[in-house]
C-alpha cells in the first residue's frame, strides 16, 4: 500500500482512497505572474511521483492541477510551465485549470459559505470567510484564528474583520486585470485561492485523496483552502495533505523575492539533459530541504548518460527475470513515502553486482524507470556508444534536514 507523509497527521500514513482502486489527486501549480522556477518544478515532480507510484500499485489516478493567474498576463508563463513539465517527463494532469476559468463554480461555493454562516458580506461588495467558524482551522499549519495578525493571510488591509485570520472570498474588481463577474454581492472577482476549492468540487466530486504542494503554500494557502472547502462541503474534502520541502540553489532560496530565480532554461543553456535535473531531484526525498548546485547537475548528467549506456548494453543480452528480492526492495522503497534516494542506491548496487545477469539488470532498470521517469531505455536499439567521461570534482552534494517528520535517506550513492 502507498504510504505518504501527511502534514496534518505529522506522520507517514497509509493512503486509502475513498473509491476502491481509484485515487483522486489535486496538485497546486505556480503563480502565473512569473516564470516557473526549479522549486516549482520540484513540487510538480512530487505529484508526478505519487501518480506514477500509485499506477505501479494498480490504482487508477485522476489528477487535476490548479494554476493561479490574473487573466491574460499569465498565458505566456503557463505555456512555458507546461513545456518544462514535458521536458522533465512529468505527466500532464487530466485537468489543468486556471483560477480565472473557475469563476462560476467559485461564486457557487461562496454562496454556500454565506448561506451556511461561514462567510459574511460587507457593505463594500466584498465577502470574507469567518475563520472562527471552522473548528479545524490551524490543523495544517498550527495557526489559530485569534493568533493571526490582521492581513497576514495575503497581505490584505481590510478593516472590521471578525478575526485576524479572516480572508477575502469575493472582492470588487477594482484594479484587477480580470474582468468583473456578476454575483449576489455585486460585480467583482473571487479571492486568490477560492478557485482551488471550487476545482475540487467541480472536477473531483468534492473528495480529494491526496493534495500536493510546496511547503511555502502551507500557510495561508492550504490552511485557508482546507477550511473553506470543508465548510462548503460539510465534510473533510482532502484526506491527505502532502508537501514538498524547500529547494535552495547554491545556498539561496529559489523563491526569494527580488532575486533572479534559476529556471529550467538556465539548466538547458549549460548543455544538461533536462532529465538530469529530474535525477538530481530524485537524489533527495521530496520532504527533505535540499540545496542544489551546478556540480550536482553535472554529476546527474553523467550518471544519466552512463545508465542509459549500461541499459542499452544489457539489452543486447538474453532477457532474464527481475530478481524477486530486488523488485520487492525497490518497489517497497517507492511505496514507503517515495524513498527515491534508496531506490537510486539500490540500482547502483545492482549495476555493480557481477552475480546478476545482464538481462535481469535490464529488466529491473526498465521496470523501476516506470516511476523514475528518466528514459533509461532511450539508447536501446541504437548503436551503443561509450558513456561521457565523468565531470571534474565539484562541491560534495549535501542535503539539509527533513522539512517535516524524521529525516529519510538524504542522498543516494
Amino acid at each position: 500500500m502507498l504510504r505518504l507523509y501527511d502534514t496534518s497527521a505529522q506522520a507517514v500514513v497509509d493512503v486509502e482512497p475513498v473509491r476502491t482502486r481509484e485515487l483522486s489527486m489535486q496538485c497546486c501549480g505556480p503563480e502565473l505572474s512569473r516564470p516557473a522556477h526549479l522549486g516549482d518544478l520540484r513540487t510538480a515532480l512530487l505529484g508526478d511521483l505519487v501518480h506514477r507510484t500509485a499506477d505501479l500499485d494498480g490504482l487508477h489516478v485522476t489528477m487535476v492541477r490548479s494554476l493561479l493567474d490574473n487573466a491574460d498576463q499569465g498565458r505566456r508563463h503557463e505555456v512555458a510551465f507546461h513545456t518544462d513539465l514535458a521536458a522533465l517527463g512529468i505527466r500532464p494532469a487530466h485537468t489543468s485549470a486556471r483560477a480565472s476559468g473557475c469563476d462560476g463554480p467559485s461564486v457557487d461555493l461562496i454562496a454556500r459559505l454565506v448561506a451556511g454562516g461561514h462567510a459574511y458580506p460587507r457593505g463594500d461588495g466584498s465577502v470574507l470567510f469567518d475563520a472562527r467558524s471552522s473548528a479545524g482551522y490551524g490543523a495544517l499549519s498550527g495557526h489559530r484564528p485569534d493568533d493571526v495578525a490582521a492581513g497576514t493571510a495575503r497581505g490584505e488591509v481590510v478593516q472590521d474583520r471578525r478575526s485576524g485570520a479572516d480572508w477575502t472570498l469575493w472582492q470588487p474588481a477594482g484594479d484587477s486585470a480580470r474582468p468583473a463577474k456578476e454575483s449576489p454581492w455585486g460585480p467583482g472577482v473571487p479571492g486568490a485561492f477560492v478557485a482551488c476549492s471550487a476545482l475540487a468540487t467541480s472536477r473531483l466530486g468534492g473528495s480529494v485523496d491526496v493534495h500536493t504542494g510546496g511547503s511555502e503554500q502551507l500557510f495561508p494557502h492550504h490552511e485557508n483552502e482546507s477550511a473553506q472547502s470543508d465548510a462548503a462541503a460539510g465534510h473533510q474534502v482532502v484526506r491527505h495533505w502532502v508537501h514538498g520541502a524547500e529547494l535552495l540553489f547554491e545556498g539561496r532560496p529559489v523563491q526569494t523575492d527580488g532575486v533572479q530565480a534559476v529556471l529550467l532554461a538556465d539548466v538547458l543553456a549549460r548543455g544538461h539533459d533536462p532529465l538530469a535535473l529530474r535525477l538530481a531531484f530524485l537524489r533527495t526525498r521530496y520532504r527533505s530541504r535540499t540545496d542544489l548546485c551546478w556540480a550536482d547537475l553535472a554529476w546527474a548528467d553523467h550518471r544519466l548518460d552512463r545508465w542509459r549506456y549500461q541499459v542499452a548494453t544489457w539489452a543486447e543480452e538474453p532477457s532474464r527475470p527481475i530478481p524477486p528480492a530486488v523488485a520487492a526492495e525497490l518497489v517497497g522503497c517507492l511505496l514507503d513515502d517515495l524513498d527515491t534516494p534508496r531506490v537510486l542506491a539500490g540500482l547502483r548496487r545492482l549495476e555493480l553486482d557481477t552475480g546478476v545477469a545482464a538481462g535481469a539488470k535490464f529488466e529491473t532498470f526498465a521496470f523501476v524507470d516506470r516511476v523514475l521517469g528518466l528514459e533509461l531505455v532511450r539508447q536501446v536499439g541504437r548503436p551503443v556508444r561509450p558513456a561521457k567521461p565523468a565531470p571534474p570534482p565539484g562541491r560534495a552534494p549535501a542535503a539539509g534536514p527533513a522539512q517535516q517528520g524524521p529525516p529519510g535517506t538524504e542522498r543516494s550513492a
